[in-house]
């Protein structure tokens, strides 16, 4: 018996499910959301917020106070002058690398860019962009909260990691793909935990990271 993939192709809906965890005598295996993260963070007053870093983006600092501005969606240039700031985006509309770009070229020291759903996630740029800024993601709990706080916000940037509870935990994971299957058999058959998984890692980039996929998930069952 095969135990194998999904898919990570959840956000495509229904038959997004893909060989060779389709296949008849294959357990095929879905992901759900870790009860908690682990993630380095940055602080704004005494709250801890946890972030993954995008690829393609250069690892942040692991000192340093910043200001940090919100700009909104970040889709088009930015009219405000960023310089020696960190620029807080919302996830939506456009790409993660516009508006890293936006920011950048608006002077911004790094980029945060806040989930539109509850949670953390794994961003990507695509490409590496000037290969010095960094741009990382947190959850839609953390990007409100600093937008509540009083002006001007200022965040810290540490070399410490820490577990923070996850307001998926136990359900399915965003990503993880739908059945039915071409043939109309039900998949996929089980789920294991798969999203927001911290394991080992290339060594030349760290050792351990926090990641999520049916990747995490098989190996689990």
């Amino acid at each position: 018996i095969m135990v194998a993939s999904i898919g990570n192709n959840g956000a495509n809906g229904l038959y997004s499910a893909g060989a060779p965890g389709l296949g008849d005598k294959v357990i095929g295996v879905a992901s759900y959301d870790n009860s908690h993260v682990f993630l380095p963070y940055f602080t704004v007053g005494d709250q801890k917020i946890g972030y993954i870093t995008m690829t393609y983006s250069p690892p942040p600092p692991t000192s340093g106070t910043f200001e940090i501005v919100d700009v909104g969606l970040a889709c088009s240039a930015q009219t405000v002058d960023l310089t020696g700031k960190v620029a807080l985006a919302a996830r939506g509309t456009c790409s993660f690398a516009i508006k890293a770009t936006n920011a950048i070229n608006a002077g911004a020291e790094a980029v945060v860019i806040s989930n539109n759903i509850p949670g953390v996630y794994n961003g990507t740029l695509g490409t590496p962009l000037d290969g010095v800024t960094p741009v990382v993601g947190i959850s839609l709990e953390d990007g409100n909260f600093i937008r509540a706080q009083a002006t001007p916000v200022y965040m810290t940037w540490t070399e410490q990691q820490a577990s923070f509870p996850s307001p998926t935990g136990g359900l399915i994971s965003s990503f993880s793909s739908y059945g039915l299957s071409p043939d109309l058999a039900l998949k996929p058959d089980i789920g294991a935990p798969g999203g927001n998984i911290y394991s080992t890692y290339p060594l030349e980039k760290g050792g351990y990271a926090t990641m999520g996929g049916t990747s995490m998930s098989t190996p689990h069952v």
